[in-house]
């Protein structure tokens, strides 16, 4: 755990879900989509549209932390571990773990949904 990185990881996941907020506002949208496709892109409003259309996006913290939790999410990555090796992408699948770092302190990739949780409660520092 690197200092700070606490505040960092839950300040990432609240500004998502404050853009998934915007979106989901019709007031706010297309100056949301406007913005992001001129920030990280050169995409106009219609072909962000498209994008959002196309992606999939848990928006509201109950969304993500039920994909964290879910029995689907281990079976997904089985998948993609398998993917990567058969392509090259990985020599070997990496360990990981599901919840907070008491589970595997050593994983290399970790679903952990302390974050979101700390978010969803107010409890940001």
């Amino acid at each position: 755990e690197k200092k700070g990185g606490e505040a960092f990881a839950c300040a990432v996941i609240e500004a998502y879900y404050e853009v998934n907020k915007a979106l989901a506002d019709t007031a706010k949208r297309d100056e949301t989509l406007i913005a992001i496709g001129e920030k990280f892109s050169n995409l106009g409003l219609e072909q962000m549209e498209t994008v959002v259309e196309q992606t999939k996006f848990y928006g509201t913290p109950d969304k993500g932390l039920a994909v964290l939790r879910g029995a689907n999410l281990p079976k997904i990555m089985e998948k993609v571990v398998s993917f990567c090796i058969a392509h090259d992408i990985v020599e070997k699948a990496p360990s990981i773990s599901y919840g907070d770092s008491s589970k595997d302190a050593n994983a290399a990739v970790r679903f952990d949904p302390t974050f979101i949780e700390k978010v969803k409660q107010g409890a940001v520092k």
